[in-house]
């Protein structure tokens, strides 16, 4: 993104107690809106959101970011947040030419949120969901043929059913990439593995929103 990107700040007001403030990086010759969706303790600091941040800026979209107040993740909470989401996102979109990309990107209970909020759009979305957890796997497998997503977890993540993914994905089973002996975070047990896997993800994850 150039540097005559604006950033301001959008305060979304308490929606059943739950609040989410969102840094929004504008670019006027933007191609789209990624919406950025960490996980509840893997922020956009960290490894693999960092990257993939600096990534969509570089491809030329927009950034939301969000971050989430404090929250226990059940059926209550996962509604209200898709609310708010969603409320959010158009917010942003209002005015804009919604012919661009949008892209989703989201880890751990953020990729939920983000497969919940993508079910919500009126627009094509795209969207990269990083150590998908197991409540998802469901709205996955419906999004199918009607959504555009790609998902990568690691072997040793035991936040997700592997078998039972693979299984109820069906035939669309590669769109969920495993690594080998990787954790909830796509780190492996040396260091040279860790960033290998993470190059990986990056590559995967810039021909997807190019």
């Amino acid at each position: 993104m150039k540097e005559e990107k604006v950033e301001r700040r959008i305060i979304q007001s308490e929606y059943q107690d739950l609040k989410i403030n969102c840094t929004l990086l504008e670019n006027p010759d933007s191609r789209g809106l990624c919406v950025l969706f960490p996980g509840k303790g893997y922020t956009v600091d960290k490894p693999l959101l960092y990257y993939a941040t600096r990534l969509a800026m570089q491809k030329g979209y927009n950034l939301l970011i969000l971050s989430y107040g404090e929250f226990s993740l059940n059926e209550r909470t996962r509604h209200a947040m898709g609310n708010l989401v969603s409320g959010v996102v158009d917010e942003v979109l209002t005015g804009e030419d919604r012919s661009g990309d949008l892209v989703f990107l989201g880890k751990s209970v953020g990729a939920l949120f983000a497969s919940d909020a993508a079910q919500r759009q009126n627009q094509p979305v795209r969207c990269v969901y990083l150590t998908p957890i197991d409540q998802m796997v469901d709205t996955m497998a419906l999004q199918i043929g009607i959504i555009n997503f790609m998902a990568f977890t690691g072997s040793e993540d035991h936040l997700l059913d592997h078998e039972k993914a693979l299984e109820t994905l069906g035939e669309a089973a590669s769109r969920l990439k495993v690594y080998p002996g990787a954790d909830h975070s796509l780190n492996a047990g040396t260091i040279s593995e860790s960033v290998r896997i993470l190059s990986d993800v990056l590559e995967e994850i810039g021909r997807f929103i190019e």
